[in-house]
C-alpha cells in the first residue's frame, strides 16, 4: 500500500509541528483522527493471515505514518510540565502513548514500542487493559506486568503463557495465544482499551511469526540453542523484520557459501552476524573473527558477543590496546573482535590460525572502497580468499548499509556468494532544505 495524500499531508505536518518548524498548521485533533482512521482499518481481524505482508515496509508504510502520528500527538502533551496537567489531560497521554506502542508493533517495530513506553511510569498504567496492550506491543513489559496489581487471573495466565512461548517458540502456541487473548478482549473495556487490544492483537501476531526462539526449533546443535538462549535473557525476543526477512528460509544460516548482507543502519547486522558464527559453532577448539573499522564499535560488538556466547566460548577483543597480551585458547572455541590493524598482526604471527577458522565477519565492509584502510582492508580479505581456495572450510561475511558496487564485491567473494538485503529501517528519514523565506521545503520523508 502507499500513503494517501492526507495521510502523508498529516503525518509531515505532525512532525513539523512538534519541532516548531514553519509548516501549515493543524489542529492535533485532526490529525489524530486521520492516524485513528488509518489505525482502525488495520485492525480488522480478516487481516491476520496476510500479517507478514506488514513486514514490508512499502505495504506498512500507511501504518507506519499513523503511529508517528499518535505519538506526536501524546508527545504534545510533554510540552507542558508533566505535573501541571490536569487528570483527564493525564489520562488521555498514557492512553495516546499506549496505543502509540501498539501501532508500533503491529508492523513488528517492537524496539519502538520500547522506546515509547519508556516515556509511561508503570503506575500510569491502572487498568487490566492498559497492562495487557503495553505488554503484548512491548515484550520487555512482561515480567512488570506480572507483578502489577491492576492485572486479572485471566490477563496474568495469558502473559505467563505469551512469556513461555517467547522462551520456547512452542509453534502450536501462536493461533492459540491469539484466539486467548480475543477471549479477553470481551471482557467488559472501556472503548479506549478495546481499540488498543485491536491493536495489540495485530502486534501479538507480529510475535508468533517474529519470535527469536523459533529458531531454537531448527535442527541445530544445543550450543547453538543456548546462544539462541542467551539473547532472550537479553531481553531481545523478537526480531526485526529485515532480520527475519533475510532469516526466515534459513539459507543464510545453513550455507557455507560467502555472503554480503545490505541492511540499512540500526537494523541489527550485528545480531544476524553473531547468529552466523553461533550456527557454526562446535565444541572443537576453532575460531570466528569478527572485524569492525573502529574501536567504539569494537567495544560494542565484544560486550554483546560476551553476553550472548555460551558460558565454554571464549570471547576476546583486539582494538586498541585492549586485550594486547591475550592468546587464543588452544582449547575452546573462540570469537576475536578485531580491528584490521590487529588481524594483521595475527595472521602474521599465529602460525595455525587459518586450520582453525570457521567464520570471517567484516563489519562496515564498504570500507574496502575507501583510501588506505581500505586497501588493507582488501588485503585481509584477499589472504583469507586465498586461504579459502587452498581449501579451508571458513565462510567470509560481508556487512554494510551503504556499499556503493555489491556485484563486483559478490563476484570477488567467489560464484557462489549470496547476497541478503532489505530496506526496512525503525526510524524515519527527512530531507527538506529551509527557503530564503524561512519556509521547510520537503524534498524526502519516509
Amino acid at each position: 500500500m502507499t500513503l494517501n495524500e492526507e495521510l502523508l499531508r498529516a503525518e509531515r505536518t505532525a512532525w513539523g509541528m512538534a519541532r516548531g518548524l514553519n509548516v501549515e498548521p493543524a489542529s492535533w485533533g485532526y490529525l489524530l483522527a486521520v492516524a485513528q482512521r488509518e489505525i482502525g482499518y488495520y485492525q480488522k481481524r480478516l487481516l491476520l493471515p496476510d500479517s507478514e505482508k506488514l513486514l514490508s515496509e512499502e505495504v506498512a508504510s500507511p501504518l507506519i505514518a499513523a503511529a508517528r502520528i499518535i505519538l506526536e500527538v501524546a508527545d504534545s502533551f510533554d510540552r507542558v510540565a508533566l505535573d501541571t496537567l490536569d487528570a483527564e489531560k493525564a489520562r488521555q497521554r498514557v492512553l495516546l502513548l499506549t496505543l502509540a506502542g501498539c501501532a508500533f508493533g503491529m508492523y513488528g517495530n517492537f524496539p519502538s514500542a520500547a522506546a515509547v513506553h519508556k516515556k509511561l511510569d508503570d503506575r500510569e498504567l491502572r487498568s487490566d487493559g492498559l497492562w495487557l496492550a503495553a505488554a503484548v506491543s512491548n515484550p520487555r513489559l512482561i515480567p512488570r506486568a506480572l507483578l502489577s496489581s491492576h492485572i486479572t487471573g485471566q490477563t496474568r495466565a495469558f502473559i505467563e503463557r505469551l512469556n513461555y512461548f517467547l522462551r520456547t517458540g512452542d509453534e502450536g502456541e501462536g493461533d492459540r495465544l491469539v484466539r486467548h487473548l480475543e477471549e479477553l478482549m470481551v471482557a467488559n473495556r472501556s472503548p479506549a482499551e478495546m481499540t488498543m487490544l485491536g491493536c495489540a492483537r495485530l502486534a501479538l501476531k507480529q510475535i508468533t511469526t517474529l519470535a527469536i526462539a523459533k529458531l531454537m526449533k531448527r535442527d541445530r546443535s544445543t550450543i547453538f540453542h543456548r546462544y539462541i538462549s542467551n539473547i532472550i535473557e537479553d531481553q531481545r525476543h523478537c526480531l526485526l523484520p529485515p532480520q527475519y526477512n533475510v532469516l526466515k528460509d534459513d539459507d543464510l544460516l545453513e550455507s557455507e557459501n560467502n555472503c554480503i548482507i545490505t541492511l540499512p543502519t540500526s537494523t541489527g547486522k550485528t545480531l544476524i552476524a553473531g547468529l552466523i558464527i553461533a550456527a557454526r559453532m562446535s565444541s572443537a577448539p576453532r575460531v570466528a573473527i569478527y572485524v569492525v573499522p573502529y574501536i567504539a564499535l569494537g567495544r560494542q560488538v565484544y560486550e554483546t558477543l560476551r553476553r550472548h556466547a555460551p558460558d565454554h566460548v571464549a570471547v576476546l577483543g583486539y582494538f586498541g590496546v585492549f586485550n594486547s597480551h591475550t592468546t587464543i585458547p588452544s582449547d575452546a572455541y573462540s570469537i576475536l573482535v578485531v580491528t584490521p590493524e590487529r588481524l594483521d598482526g595475527i595472521l602474521r604471527t599465529s602460525s595455525n590460525i587459518y586450520q582453525r577458522l570457521d567464520t570471517v565477519v567484516f563489519d562496515e565492509a564498504h570500507g574496502v572502497e575507501n583510501g588506505s584502510r581500505g586497501a588493507r582492508l582488501e588485503a585481509i580479505i584477499t589472504r583469507f580468499r586465498l586461504q579459502q581456495q587452498k581449501s579451508y572450510p571458513l565462510r567470509i561475511v560481508l556487512l554494510s548499509a551503504v556499499l556503493s558496487d555489491v556485484v563486483h564485491l559478490r563476484r570477488w567473494l567467489g560464484t557462489d556468494a549470496e547476497h541478503y538485503s532489505d530496506t526496512w529501517r525503525p526510524t524515519a528519514r527527512r530531507l527538506g532544505i529551509w527557503t530564503h523565506e524561512g519556509v521547510l521545503a520537503w524534498i524526502y520523508g519516509t
